[in-house]
C-alpha cells in the first residue's frame, strides 16, 4: 500500500503541475507517458545466492530497527544503532532480487523486498542533495529583504533563490544515476513499478484523488465564503480569498459528517463502492460508546 500511494502521489503531483501551466511562453509538459513494459531476465544461481543474502540481511536489519524504536518506545536503553551491511543497498544486490522476484514461484516476498531495496537504493542516492537542498530551502524562507520599491524587494528574493537552482539540479542528476543503475528510464515507471501497478491505474487513481480533494475543499471554501462574506461562489473575487482562508469559519466538511456519511462521501469521490464487495459488513454507525 505504502508504494501504491507513491506511485499515485507521483502521478497527482504530475496532474497537478501539469492541469494549469502558468504561461511563460514554453510549451507545458504533458502527461508521463505509460512506462514501457518492464523486461526482467531469469535469475543467475549467483543471483540467487546474493538475493538470499539480501533477504537475510534485510530481515536481520529490519527487526533490530523494530527493537531498538520499541525500546525508545518503552524508556528502555535502546540498542546501538547500526547500519546495514554495504551490499544490501547495492544496484547489484537490488537487480538480483528483482530478477528472484520476477521468476519465483512464491513472487510475493520477493517483491516486497526488491521494492524495499530499491526504494532506499533510490532515497540514499539523493540523501546529500536533500539535505544541502532543504538546508538551502530553509534560509531562502527566512530571508527577508530590506524596504524598498516592490520591484526592488522581487529582484532581492530572486537573487536569494538563486542558489536552489544548482542544488535541485545536482539532485534530479543524483536521481537519474540512481535510477539508471536499476534501469528505470523515469521516476514515474519507478514509482508505478514498484507499487505493482499499471501506468493507467496509477494516473486513474492520481485523478480520483486530485476529484476528491478538490470536491471537498470547494465545499469548505465556498460554504466559509457564505458564512464570512455573505457571498456566493459567483459572487467571489481573488481578493475576497485570503479574508475566507483567515476566517474562523472555514472548516472540514467531513468534520461535521456522522462517520458513515464521511466514509461514503469518501470512497465515492474516488469511485468505490464497498458495498459491491463480497460478505463485507462495515461497522461505521454512531453509538454512545463511540466518538
Amino acid at each position: 500500500m505504502r508504494h501504491a500511494i507513491l506511485a499515485a502521489s507521483l502521478a497527482l503531483a504530475t496532474a497537478c503541475a501539469t492541469a494549469r501551466p502558468i504561461e511563460t511562453g514554453q510549451p507545458a509538459e504533458a502527461l508521463p507517458p505509460a512506462p514501457r513494459v518492464r523486461t526482467v531476465g531469469a535469475p543467475t544461481p549467483e543471483d540467487e545466492a546474493r538475493a538470499v543474502r539480501a533477504r537475510d540481511e534485510a530481515a536481520r536489519h529490519l527487526t533490530q530497527q523494530a527493537e531498538r524504536l520499541w525500546r525508545l518506545w518503552v524508556g528502555l536503553e535502546p540498542p546501538a544503532e547500526a547500519e546495514p551491511a554495504d551490499h544490501l543497498f547495492e544496484p547489484e544486490t537490488v537487480r538480483a532480487v528483482e530478477r528472484v522476484a520476477a521468476h519465483a514461484e512464491a513472487p510475493r516476498t520477493w517483491r516486497r523486498l526488491y521494492a524495499f531495496l530499491a526504494a532506499e537504493f533510490l532515497d540514499r542516492a539523493v540523501r546529500d542533495e536533500d539535505e544541502a537542498l532543504a538546508e538551502a530551502r530553509l534560509r531562502a524562507l527566512a530571508y527577508r529583504p530590506e524596504g524598498g520599491a516592490e520591484e526592488a524587494r522581487g529582484d532581492a528574493i530572486a537573487e536569494a533563490l538563486e542558489p536552489l537552482l544548482p542544488l535541485v539540479e545536482a539532485r534530479n542528476a543524483a536521481l537519474r544515476r540512481a535510477l539508471g543503475a536499476l534501469a528505470y528510464e523515469s521516476p514515474f515507471e519507478a514509482a508505478v513499478h514498484l507499487a505493482g501497478m499499471e501506468g493507467e491505474e496509477a494516473i486513474h487513481l492520481a485523478e480520483s484523488i486530485l476529484r476528491a480533494t478538490d470536491g471537498l475543499w470547494e465545499e469548505a471554501f465556498f460554504g466559509a465564503a457564505q458564512r464570512t462574506l455573505g457571498r456566493d461562489a459567483t459572487e467571489l473575487g481573488w481578493s475576497d480569498l485570503p479574508r475566507v482562508l483567515r476566517s474562523a469559519g472555514l472548516d472540514v466538511p467531513l468534520r461535521r459528517r456522522r462517520p458513515r456519511e464521511t466514509l461514503d462521501a469518501t470512497l465515492a469521490r474516488l469511485e468505490l463502492d464497498l458495498s459491491a464487495v463480497d460478505r463485507l459488513q462495515i461497522d461505521a454507525d454512531p453509538r454512545e460508546d463511540r466518538e
